[in-house]
């Protein structure tokens, strides 16, 4: 087999090319798509929770008509204020008071416990399907995805969904309950100042709309930041024998705190936005206080409202200015909830072009192994500009035993590859007894194949595990039969030597095996 190579130009990227490039736009999904995996349970917990949150938001604005009707009412009491006639005049405030306390208490209690119970269930399913997405995904994606991102996102950025589902929406549906109640009891009282007052309203919102379009923005592009950073992380860790045996410890911890810095400029940025944003509706609120004041003593002096309605109007729209400044951080965390979870669900929604899940391919009834490339042409998705394999024509008959020999990159690995259905060729077909191993089931056909990588890869688990890894799934593998097959691999009398035997565990990727590499090659040939 002929494999041709050839020069290739690499162009650096200098400052005016990179200037070049916009930036892409940072993206969020809708703000319902976040419970988008809610299921029947879930979707019973949000409803009654709503209803819960609701309720404690509209009983805030309600203690306020008892102490309106109180100041109202207090004149005849102060003017025999005997023990007796006070407390037969507070006592029906009390009563009112304590049934509202105890209402709040269970109707709370209720709220968050359906809240956070639903955002529990909603963040395990997310993370289930994500994890299965990414085993489910072909090469060329893992190629193109920076590695140890995929970690960081599952670890923080379902975090951060799970955040936005749960509590946090629970939180703004019962202030936003506790505004809109604190308006119409306003309303009721004195429409004419509670109207006056409601012109800061726009305002404020306004304030919250931009506030909350630039913290998705900045949210995002942190969150980036820190997947690429996760990722140097990853692979130091990964590879911390490499690191220690070179010394590169400092390159590593430099490119870390270089990604750190990126993400701390970000938000710092986002930070300087929410202060912002929190300090004008600040300054709206009590801009409208102050105006609430001044026009509730004109309209006393008129005669056209007394001092218990001037205070019940103000302290409702108290009530609901300070719920809408309570919404501003949960606000936040939709936008970085919504920031989040566009590359993870967008992960989830992907399907592969070599889809493991997929089984509506051919089995063969028998497998001969006769192995033919027809005009196949080849290059890795990192790397379009370089061509592996160029109409690589191949035919293997069954029982031959074949060598590919070449220099680094020629294909020899690619080829295997192929065969594996790791990648499909750009032009051209590979067949496995006369049929094209696209039309086939990509799990039932890699169930044929027996390979031992050039890098051979152990689990994080015992060597009776990681043997157990090649096992059919549901077949009964009894230790005699794991010993046998250790025998005729001739590492059996190696395994009785460690501490544990067949229970010894080997490490990260076979660490605690490395001093004896050729031991870790029979263990994965076995598995």
């Amino acid at each position: 087999m002929g494999v041709k190579t050839k020069d290739v130009k690499v162009t650096p990227k200098t400052d005016e090319t990179a200037k070049d490039e916009k930036p892409k736009p940072e993206e969020a999904v809708p703000l319902l798509s976040l419970w988008r995996f809610a299921d029947r349970f879930d979707k019973i917990c949000l409803a009654i929770g709503t209803i819960f949150s609701i309720g404690i938001g509209a009983m805030m604005p309600i203690q306020i008509l008892i102490f309106g009707n109180l100041v109202s009412n207090v004149a005849p009491a102060l003017a025999n204020p005997t023990t007796d006639n006070l407390l037969n005049f507070l006592l029906p405030t009390i009563k009112a008071i304590v049934i509202i306390g105890a209402a709040m208490l269970f109707g709370g209690y209720i709220a968050q416990m359906l809240w956070v119970l639903s955002g529990e269930n909603q963040a395990r399913k997310i993370r289930q399907l994500y994890v299965h997405s990414i085993l489910r995904q072909d090469m060329g994606w893992f190629d193109m995805a920076e590695e140890g991102s995929l970690n960081t996102r599952l670890a923080n950025d379902t975090q951060l969904i799970q955040e936005a589902v749960s509590e946090k929406a629970g939180a703004t549906i019962q202030g936003l309950a506790q505004f809109v109640t604190g308006l119409i009891i306003a309303f009721i009282k004195g429409w004419k100042l509670a109207l006056v007052i409601l012109g800061t309203i726009p305002i404020m919102a306004i304030v919250g709309g931009v506030m909350m379009t630039f913290v998705t923005k900045f949210m995002t592009g942190g969150q980036t930041a820190y997947a690429e950073a996760g990722g140097i992380a990853e692979q130091a860790i990964g590879g911390i024998r490499t690191v220690y045996a070179f010394s590169l410890q400092q390159r590593f911890q430099e490119k870390y705190e270089v990604l750190l810095e990126d993400a701390k400029k970000v938000n710092v940025k986002a930070g300087f936005v929410i202060g912002l944003g929190f300090g004008l509706l600040m300054f709206v609120m009590f801009s409208s206080y102050g105006l609430a004041f001044w026009y509730g003593s004109k309209l006393v002096i008129e005669g056209e409202m007394d001092g218990g309605r001037v205070l019940t109007v103000f302290l409702a729209l108290v009530m609901g200015a300070m719920a809408l400044m309570q919404m501003a951080p949960n606000l936040g965390s939709f936008a970085t909830g919504r920031a989040a979870a566009f590359k993870v669900f967008a992960t989830i929604d992907r399907v592969p072009p070599i889809d493991t899940d997929d089984h509506s391919g051919r089995k063969l009834e028998k497998v001969e192994g006769a192995i033919n490339f027809k005009g196949v042409k080849f290059h890795y998705p990192t790397r379009p500009d370089v061509p592996i394999l160029k109409g690589l024509d191949l035919e293997i008959r069954p029982g031959m035993t074949v060598a590919f020999v070449g220099p680094s990159g020629s294909g020899k690995s690619t080829s295997v590859a192929l065969v594996q259905r790791f990648y499909d060729p750009i032009e051209g077909l590979v067949e496995l007894d006369g049929v094209n191993i696209k039309e086939m089931d990509v799990q039932w056909l890699r169930k044929q194949i027996g390979v031992v990588s050039q890098e051979p890869v152990l689990f994080n688990m015992s060597i009776r595990d990681n043997l157990l890894q090649g096992s059919e799934e549901g077949v009964e593998i009894s230790q005699e039969q794991i010993e046998e097959a250790c025998k005729k691999a001739n590492c059996h009398n190696f395994i009785l030597q460690l501490p544990k035997q067949y229970d010894t565990l080997v490490g990260d990727h076979g660490g605690m095996l490395l001093e004896d590499k050729n031991r870790e090659s029979q263990l994965q040939e076995l598995s």
